[in-house]
């Protein structure tokens, strides 16, 4: 697994991640738009940092210090993003947490 900063190009598939303004990491579905796409079609204004990439998929990564989560499920639907779970927190955010991204 390594981080690569760019690929706003690259389709984003449903494992994408943000980091809401309430410092929480979620998943959420990017419908297989790339990052600029999926934020002009929501009007999110988020920063794109790069993606995660792993045997089976890359995974976006976004800050979005100025978005609430309820701000974000209203853009995209309740139903297409959700919490990190424990398991997540250890493997992705200590990753996230190692390469310096989380704020």
């Amino acid at each position: 697994m390594f981080f690569t900063r760019g690929g706003r190009g690259n389709t984003m598939g449903m494992w994408s991640i943000v980091q809401c303004s309430d410092k929480e990491l979620y998943w959420f579905d990017g419908k297989a738009f790339t990052p600029d796409d999926f934020m002009t079609e929501n009007n999110l204004h988020l920063w794109h940092e790069g993606y995660i990439s792993t045997w089976a998929r890359d995974h976006h990564f976004f800050q979005a210090e100025s978005h609430s989560l309820e701000q974000i499920q209203e853009a995209i639907g309740s139903g297409n993003i959700w919490r990190f779970s424990s398991d997540d927190l250890e493997h992705y955010g200590t990753f996230l947490q190692n390469e310096g991204l989380l704020y």
